[in-house]
């Protein structure tokens, strides 16, 4: 199909498909949670508002249904899939907004404490239920039960990491670490079940759960700048342990520069200035070169898992892409990463 500005490529014709989807995927979604909730009143009414109310992710529906027709040329079969890991982001989402006192307004009109528990409720056992019912052998059930619960603790275990790991007493190692099991573990979760429904063995499974692992970690680097470009700079208030952060606290030896630096990070829940200085010091063109180049050997770890896996080409094309926008910086740090201009050559006057 030809757009405005010229010929559809592989990568939107595959979006094209898997986004005819959606509205199924919604369906799938309350059908499931109107069942889960039928003999239960408070269930019934705290579900679908607290539902409405969360904050989507952006790879929710996508990532199962494109990482199943890379594998089986037919996204369709994803669909159950693509329910369970939507329901798990948005329960997330409610849970980490409530615990950042960043709560949307119809979250916030209900019982923060019912919330939670409706949150919970509905990411844990639902998804374990459409797992069930899914047409597999039982072995592969099996599988997809473990890959679920596997991930929900790894991701707990990451979100745990974000609240007591203070910046200052972490390293790149720890940091990418709490990254791989808060952002990269559900990513990782959604690839390998999806590429477990579309018939896939073990040795592409695993293929298929490094490439959602990467995705995951530069979907949250990418989270982390779009809340400095944005100049919320949440992070920051609540002195989050970010990759861009940490690098600044390691950018050369301990001294007054890494003092200032924890002394703003002390101030910055109530100063504004004190945020705006670290975000003058974090655009700083060789942390912020250092912190870019970190992203793009995640890139290039997420094209060469894509490489070895080949599958149906316009699907594998699509994941592609969203690898690369995640890993493109935002305008922020990409002004900040360009080299400096030459100073101007003096006018020559003649003798």
């Amino acid at each position: 199909m030809a757009t405005e500005t010229g010929p559809e490529s592989e990568s939107e014709h595959a979006e094209r498909q898997v986004r005819s989807l959606y509205g199924l995927v919604e369906r799938t979604m309350a059908a499931l949670l109107a069942e889960h909730t039928t003999e239960y009143g408070h269930l019934r009414t705290l579900v679908p508002a607290v539902l409405h109310g969360a904050r989507p992710d952006r790879h929710e529906f996508a990532l199962p249904l494109l990482v199943h027709g890379a594998e089986s040329g037919d996204p369709a079969g994803a669909v159950p899939v693509a329910a369970l890991h939507a329901l798990w982001w948005r329960a997330a989402n409610v849970i980490d907004d409530l615990a950042d006192g960043a709560a949307g307004e119809a979250v916030r009109r209900i019982d923060p404490g019912a919330t939670m528990l409706a949150a919970f409720n509905w990411a844990y056992v639902v998804p374990v239920r459409v797992t069930e019912r899914l047409p597999v052998p039982e072995w592969v059930r099996r599988a997809l039960a473990t890959e679920f619960l596997d991930a929900c603790t790894a991701a707990t275990e990451g979100q745990l990491a974000d609240l007591f790991t203070a910046p200052a007493e972490t390293s790149y190692a720890e940091i990418l670490r709490i990254y791989r099991n808060k952002s990269s573990a559900p990513y990782a979760m959604a690839s390998a079940m999806a590429a477990r429904t579309a018939g896939a063995g073990d040795e592409r499974t695993e293929q298929w759960r490094l490439f959602g692992r990467c995705l995951g970690l530069l979907g949250q680097f990418r989270n982390d700048q779009e809340d400095l470009q944005s100049g919320r700079m949440e992070d920051l208030a609540n002195a989050t342990p970010t990759f861009h952060l940490v690098s600044l606290l390691n950018a050369g030896p301990p001294g007054a520069r890494r003092d200032r630096v924890l002394a703003l990070l002390h101030r910055a829940r109530e100063d504004r200035g004190a945020r705006a200085e670290l975000l003058e010091r974090m655009l700083d063109a060789d942390v912020v070169r250092s912190y870019l180049a970190q992203i793009d050997r995640i890139r290039r770890d997420a094209d060469r898992a894509l490489d070895a896996l080949g599958g149906t080409a316009p699907f594998t094309a699509a994941l592609r892409a969203r690898a690369h926008a995640a890993a493109t910086p935002c305008d922020l740090l990409a002004e900040a990463a360009r080299p400096a201009p030459p100073p101007p050559v003096p006018e020559r006057r003649p003798a």
